[in-house]
């Protein structure tokens, strides 16, 4: 298993080609959704264990199915994007994953707090903290990375923010929510979708319309466990 999230782990660290560009352009291009959607299996296994803790009791089998879907969406991640944006993303992840857990009513909070993820891949227990410093030097344009922290926060992460601090914790959610391009800063939206070179409304499509046409069939769990978690971010946050 240590070796398994190990590979995963280098792969991010080594991710990139000499050919590879990390332009604007690229940024802004079809990628921009990819980097998010790798990780959307584990954001929704966090959602899953929230509301069914009692299908995660045994502690190794939640270890093993969190490192296994770190694996495959670090693997997934590092084919298409550069190397400093996969590690940020996956810490980004961990750290909320951790969060999550140590939020939750599992029955093994306490020996996970023993032996955090975050501990184990990045060597560091205050990843609250670290969160909030990596958000700060993310540079406006990189609307990709972004997103997978604006995620995480509309999820519930507080990492070093208290409840005390709600107010300060919105005001950073909306700067981050500032990066992105006006019509994707509100959840619904109407904002498109780029796929080989083509635009779509997702609201324009009814259920029975996405289904019937397969090409459109990887939009379904995206979609819905976006409206599903930013819902409940809304929510937390309102």
């Amino acid at each position: 298993m240590e070796k398994r999230i190990a590979r995963a782990k280098h792969c991010i660290l080594l991710a990139g080609s000499p050919g590879r560009s990390s332009s604007t352009n690229r940024i802004y291009g079809r990628s921009m959704m990819k980097l998010l959607n790798c990780y959307l299996p584990v954001f929704r296994l966090g959602y899953e264990f929230t509301q069914h803790p009692e299908k995660y009791a045994d502690y190794a089998f939640l270890r093993e199915t969190c490192i296994e879907l770190l694996k495959q969406s670090a693997l997934n991640a590092e084919l298409e994007h550069d190397k400093s944006d996969c590690e940020s993303a996956l810490l980004a992840v961990v750290i909320w994953l951790d969060e999550r857990v140590l939020c939750s009513t599992l029955s093994c909070v306490a020996q996970w707090r023993s032996a955090l993820l975050q501990m184990q891949l990045f060597q560091t227990s205050i990843g609250g903290e670290l969160f909030f410093t990596r958000l700060a030097a993310i540079p406006d344009a990189n609307i990709s990375l972004h997103r997978v922290y604006l995620f995480c926060l509309l999820t519930g992460f507080h990492g070093k923010y208290t409840q005390q601090d709600k107010t300060r914790l919105k005001q950073r959610i909306e700067k981050t929510k500032a990066c992105l391009p006006a019509e994707w800063r509100d959840w619904p939206n109407q904002a498109h979708l780029t796929l080989a070179g083509q635009q779509l409304k997702i609201n324009q499509l009814t259920h029975w319309q996405i289904i019937k046409n397969s090409r459109w069939l990887w939009l379904i769990i995206p979609v819905s466990a976006y409206g599903l978690m930013l819902l409940s971010g809304f929510i937390y946050f309102s």
